[in-house]
């Protein structure tokens, strides 16, 4: 009844088992051409791929046990998830177990040292556990992100021990001519660095922070702004062929057919990158055209060049060994008079340093709810906004009753499973 409605998932048969009775076969249609079949037997779940194939009588499900726990289990020979699975001890009522690089979506060099997280339910609480990848030492990882350079209040911040040499491969491939420039860079930057996303942003401008062990070369770091950040912008045409664009318009009018209509023959080059020096840093800054720019394009003395009706002014900034970069200028701005003492960072909070993960509820559902209502245009998917409306954003609403709180790092040089402290934060 439950799957009556439900493109995806469906009913899919019922179905006579050997010594199980009448079984439902349910079908879920995961894309356009896979599907997976899954049916209750017992106290046993059964999921195949072919809804031929037999299910098991009651004699064999002992043996399908047997198999699933040789190959899933803790056998070192042949268990995929031996190393990430509980000890024999371990007398939790749930456990969840998340591989790092399931959870990193593609972006694991952010996170290189960890294998996997376990969420555990003892029957009174959940509690959270890191297991750090063997044979990966992790000794000069310093566990203090920088978090005096991070405004207060954001929705959330992540420390991660981003890899550096494995980031820079990306950019060595990318620009070859510059290889000594990246790779001096990477030399100096200190992980982790710390990323934090605020309620007066969007979801994908966060803010990021970086500790350096000495002075990069500015000119350096600016080549690699230049080279990295910006796209060609509007596209021109040459006096003769606005002539020729205003001659085709006036066919049109006059409703004649128009051959080899005239189109762009070069685009703008990047927009410039403007450079502030002071005594005891530099900031970059470079204007990019997007549609989902968060100024709009009357506010830039660039608009006529721009592609866009929406811009980025996009930044780079080092100040006191600490290196900085967002998207949102206005995050840039709060994160540069935090560094000069003149705006309250996030380490106030914090008490301890060794913290791995910021998260405040309230702002963090003001972000969501946000986003997810800029995602959803109230004329075009009418019917996901009002299923949002009515499911997701109540539950923001008790998630925003939540104090802050805050994760403790993992010690990234042991190699064994680690229970992390949540730690409510108090002004």
């Amino acid at each position: 009844k439950a799957a009556a409605r439900d493109t995806q998932l469906s009913l899919h048969e019922e179905r006579d088992a050997p010594g199980l009775g009448r079984v439902s076969v349910f079908r879920l249609r995961y894309t356009d051409s896979q599907e997976l079949y899954f049916a209750a037997a017992g106290e046993r779940l059964l999921v195949f791929t072919h809804p031929r194939m037999d299910l098991p009588t009651p004699e064999t499900l002992g043996l399908w046990s047997d198999k699933a726990k040789s190959r899933f289990g803790r056998s070192k020979d042949t268990g995929v998830f031996s190393r990430i699975r509980e000890s024999s001890e371990d007398t939790a009522k749930h456990s969840i177990t998340l591989s790092a690089s399931f959870l990193s979506f593609g972006y694991g060099a952010l996170f290189p040292a960890l294998e996997a997280f376990k969420f555990r339910f003892d029957g009174n609480a959940w509690e959270t556990w890191a297991l750090p990848e063997a044979g990966r030492r992790a000794d000069s990882m310093d566990a203090r992100a920088p978090w005096t350079a991070l405004p207060k209040s954001p929705s959330w911040c992540a420390a991660l021990p981003v890899d550096f040499n494995k980031a820079a491969d990306m950019l060595r491939g990318a620009f070859p001519d510059k290889k000594t420039a990246i790779d001096s860079l990477a030399a100096i930057l200190q992980p982790p660095i710390a990323a934090c996303w605020y309620p007066e942003s969007k979801l994908y401008t966060p803010l990021f922070a970086a500790r350096l062990s000495t002075a990069p070369s500015v000119e350096a770091l600016g080549e690699l702004f230049e080279r990295c950040v910006g796209g060609l912008e509007a596209g021109i045409l040459t006096g003769e062929e606005k002539a020729m664009l205003l001659q085709q318009q006036r066919e049109r009018e006059e409703g004649k057919e128009v051959e080899n209509p005239v189109k762009a023959r070069r685009f703008e080059p990047p927009l410039e990158v403007l450079l502030q020096r002071g005594a005891h840093g530099a900031l970059w800054s470079r204007e990019v055209s997007s549609r989902y720019g968060i100024h709009e394009s009357s506010r830039s003395a660039h608009a006529d060049k721009m592609r866009s009706k929406r811009f980025f002014r996009v930044q780079l900034a080092l100040k006191e060994g600490i290196l900085l970069f967002s998207p949102d200028d206005r995050l840039m701005e709060k994160a540069l008079s935090t560094v000069d003492k003149k705006y309250p960072p996030v380490a106030d909070l914090l008490g301890k340093p060794d913290v791995g993960l910021v998260i405040y509820p309230g702002n963090a559902a003001e972000l969501v709810k946000l986003s997810a209502l800029e995602s959803l245009p109230a004329d075009q998917e009418s019917l996901f906004r009002q299923g949002v409306s009515r499911r997701l954003f109540p539950s923001l609403d008790k998630l925003s009753a939540f104090p802050p709180y805050s994760l403790a790092m993992p010690d990234l040089r042991k190699s064994s499973w680690e229970k992390l402290e949540w730690r409510e934060l108090r002004p």
